[in-house]
């Protein structure tokens, strides 16, 4: 019980990070606390802590000490990925992308990671369709080579995540930076009533 509750609380707290670091990031002045951590490594530290959030968050829930702490051991090398990309894509290695070892085994890891936490948030179906995307992208790319050259697996594991146009791409930083606030804003503007103060007027005008 108490490795459960701490599980809850390490969800809690990194949930809360993964909420407002976009935010409070956008508030940091030019030149102060941020300054030469580029998108990219930013957002990789907040897939990193939100898998973290996710299993925590799992692993609070299951009573059994084996799954349990499976679970606990994901949490954090899913947190240790993120934080092991965002500092990777701030050194040279990261402009080539070289087929090393620990850079294909942590794109794989991650791209098993959020699959898996696809399944705990958004059920089978939305992982299912994640990873039919992949491989169908695979084979569209095997498909389009006509014979000729065919990229690597290992090359393509490092496009999905490390690619601009990756996991740590344009679409996520969309997610990330306006509309997580927006949804953050409509959640507090709905818990402080201000949907029901809405709906009073309109509905005294009518």
């Amino acid at each position: 019980i108490a490795a459960r509750g701490l599980a809850h609380r390490a969800y809690l707290l990194a949930g809360a990070v993964v909420v407002f670091a976009p935010i409070l990031r956008e508030m940091i002045p030019a030149g102060r606390l941020g300054a030469g951590v580029s998108t990219a490594q930013f957002l990789a530290f907040e897939v990193g802590l939100a898998l973290f959030a996710v299993f925590a968050r799992r692993a609070s829930t299951v009573s059994a000490k084996g799954p349990g702490l499976a679970l606990t051991v994901l949490a954090v090398v899913s947190a240790g990925c993120g934080l092991w990309i965002s500092v990777f894509l701030g050194t040279d290695r990261a402009v080539f992308l070289p087929l090393a070892p620990d850079i294909v085994g942590v794109a794989c890891f991650t791209l098993v990671a959020v699959l898996l936490a696809g399944v705990f948030v958004g059920g089978r179906p939305i992982a299912y369709l994640a990873a039919a995307a992949i491989v169908l992208g695979y084979v569209g790319l095997v498909l389009g080579a006509g014979g000729g050259a065919v990229l690597p697996v290992a090359s393509y594991a490092n496009y999905l995540v490390y690619g601009s146009e990756g996991l740590l791409g344009r679409a996520l930083d969309i997610m990330v930076d306006p509309v997580l606030a927006f949804v953050l804003f409509g959640a507090v503007f709905e818990a402080s009533g201000g949907g029901r103060a809405i709906s009073r007027v309109a509905l005294r005008i009518a």
